[in-house]
């Protein structure tokens, strides 16, 4: 499955396995990271492991992380956001991809555009944090209209079709991240889950007062009774905003202004479906408002990110240029060798 990487997956990944061994790649060059990474899932691949692979939040063809769960091995990259200081914490390996670069690298020269890049990247933290805030105010002000008994109601329904029972053994919820305001605009790995979903259902709701908590109450529910759920996040206000359950090859899909489902559905559940009653109109007018607030800031952040993505090209060439072939194949076989 892919899916992007967050500040979250290690302390993730060890409540999923009990125990992971955790590799840093650390260094300055995204794409070096990104060429090891490959070498190791394709060595993976060839062997027969499953894996899991998570990807830039920036650009969403640069690898930034895999996990192969036979091996409980975790591969990173260690300038993603706060994963290093986290994986330190917990014991991790780390690897100096700088080693494969010749002596002939120039500080002047490449400091200036990593500065300018971790500046793109730091605002465009910044407005993820507005952008929550936004996000927040919109659910809190549709939740009064919310009915949480048909919300309930549904979940009950959809756990009774499949006459599922409370269990001693619970299911497990993962958390991962299928969505990212990207370089190129909000990508999501949507064919990485359909490949394992017969079964879809559109959550059609922009202010993103229902998918809180129908994702979550039925992901709870349906644990309780031993079945195992995936939840993936927003990047960018952190709420639940998609769910997969393996076991019943379901999905639910948020479908809104910021990254519309693109592929048929069996069904939708919009979210008048689950009001007590019509949300006031001077209510709607505020929360258009805000919706287009958020809009231009989400806009904001894909330029940030292009501009970062753009940077990272540059030093990943100027590293290129400077690549001891020898010194790169050894750190790609020193990876390998973990499995």
């Amino acid at each position: 499955m892919n899916s992007f990487i967050t500040d979250s997956i290690i302390n993730d990944l060890l409540y999923e396995n009990g125990s992971l061994k955790a590799v840093s790649l650390e260094g300055e060059d995204t794409y070096i990271k990104h060429e090891i990474l490959n070498s190791l899932a394709a060595e993976a691949d060839k062997k027969g492991y499953s894996l899991e692979q998570f990807y830039n939040n920036c650009g969403c063809d640069t690898l930034s992380g895999v996990f192969i769960k036979r091996k409980s091995l975790f591969v990173f990259d260690g300038r993603q956001t706060n994963l290093s200081d986290c994986s330190l914490s917990h014991g991790a390996l780390i690897t100096d991809t700088q080693k494969a670069f010749t002596k002939n690298l120039s500080t002047l020269y490449i400091k200036p555009m990593l500065l300018s890049r971790q500046k793109s990247l730091d605002e465009a933290s910044k407005l993820k944090k507005a952008c929550s805030k936004l996000s927040e105010s919109i659910r809190v002000s549709v939740q009064p209209y919310l009915n949480k008994a048909k919300v309930l109601n549904y979940i009950m329904r959809f756990v009774s079709r499949y006459s599922l029972r409370e269990s001693t053994i619970k299911g497990k919820n993962f958390r991962r991240q299928l969505s990212s305001a990207g370089a190129w605009g909000v990508h999501s790995f949507y064919e990485s889950v359909l490949m394992c979903s017969n079964n879809t259902v559109r959550l059609c709701d922009s202010t993103k007062a229902l998918q809180p908590v129908l994702i979550s109450g039925l992901s709870q529910l349906l644990n309780e009774c031993g079945l195992n759920t995936v939840t993936f996040y927003c990047s960018v206000d952190g709420t639940p905003e998609h769910l997969v359950i393996p076991e019943l090859k379901t999905a639910f899909f948020s479908d809104n202004a910021y990254h519309e489902y693109p592929v048929e559905s069996n069904c939708a559940l919009r979210l008048n479906r689950f009001l007590k009653s019509e949300i006031p109109s001077e209510l709607k007018c505020r929360i258009f408002r805000q919706a287009e607030l958020y809009s231009e800031l989400i806009d904001r952040i894909i330029l940030l990110n292009l501009e970062a993505d753009t940077l990272s090209e540059k030093i990943s060439d100027y590293y290129f240029e400077n690549t001891d072939p020898k010194a790169l194949r050894q750190i790609k076989n020193e990876i390998t060798a973990l499995l």
